[in-house]
């Protein structure tokens, strides 16, 4: 009896996580894509870029335009603070 009782409790708590899953909201940082041009960069505005941040924080690798990951990393930094000097150096460092 101890066991039938062990088990469907088991049963109950695995049922109910497999529906918790089911209801999470998507993690914003796995959304964001892997590439970006420059002028859908150029195009994004705060919210997105927190999530492009936030990607970056979580270990995801962005490109912008031919930037290397470096370069992409460096500027995709320096736009969260201060979007029209990071633009600069996205056109200045990338061929975009």
């Amino acid at each position: 009896m101890h066991r039938v009782l062990t088990m469907t409790a088991l049963c109950v708590g695995l049922a109910s996580a497999a529906l918790a899953q089911d209801y999470e909201e998507p993690d914003p940082a796995d959304l964001v894509p892997a590439h970006f041009s420059a002028a859908s960069f150029a195009a994004l505005d705060q919210y997105d870029l927190y999530d492009v941040t936030l990607a970056l924080k979580r270990g995801r690798n962005i490109r912008l335009a031919d930037c290397t990951p470096s370069q992409s990393r460096a500027i995709i930094e320096a736009s969260y603070d201060r979007r029209a000097p990071a633009m600069d150096m996205l056109r200045a460092t990338c061929s975009g």
